[in-house]
């Protein structure tokens, strides 16, 4: 690994040492990823499991210590170069910057034909269906693209943030970028 990816040192007590770049650093620092920090992964766990306070943040620090390591032995084989190597660093850094509370339940909870018994009224087969709330990854592709603290530090570094949000909403022209940073929907 290149000095490049050893700006500064995360200690975490699951990873051990996490290297970051300086870009890595500026994404981590930004308002957008700081948000994360106040993100449960877990959701209401911590209610029946007060241990359980995984947040987002740490979440995304994780996923990218894993995808850091799997693309270091990529490009070890000649499989992706180094710029492979900072794009995907990226994107598994930010998959989840597009992140609200709640937002897997909220995704979803337009589906439940109980919702509007949840809200105090009574359900109705006639009324028209309620849109979806966008899932995260779109809201992800709006923050990585439009909010400038992190549009900027990726300009800045030469990346395109349209390139990094198509990696993470898994439409990038490089399948396997696709295939590393997002997760098929499970077949039902």
């Amino acid at each position: 690994m290149s000095d490049e990816f050893r700006h500064k040192i995360i200690c975490d007590p699951v990873h051990g040492e996490i290297p970051i770049s300086a870009i890595e650093q500026g994404l981590i620092d930004s308002p957008s990823f700081q948000r994360l920090r106040n993100l449960k992964q877990l959701g209401l766990a911590s209610l029946v499991y007060p241990n359980a306070t995984h947040t987002r943040f740490a979440h995304s620090l994780g996923v990218f210590r894993i995808m850091s390591r799997v693309i270091d032995l990529l490009v070890g084989k000649g499989h992706f170069s180094d710029e492979d190597r900072r794009k995907m660093r990226i994107a598994a850094l930010l998959h989840d910057i597009g992140h609200y509370p709640y937002s897997h339940l909220m995704e979803f909870i337009d589906l439940d034909k109980y919702r509007p018994s949840y809200l105090g009224g009574t359900p109705n087969p006639e009324a028209p269906p309620v849109s979806r709330y966008p899932d995260h990854e779109k809201i992800g592709q709006i923050v990585i693209t439009k909010r400038r603290d992190i549009a900027n530090v990726l300009e800045e570094a030469g990346i395109d943030p349209e390139e990094i949000a198509k990696i993470i909403r898994s439409e990038h022209t490089k399948l396997a970028y696709n295939r590393l940073i997002h997760r098929p929907p499970a077949r039902r």
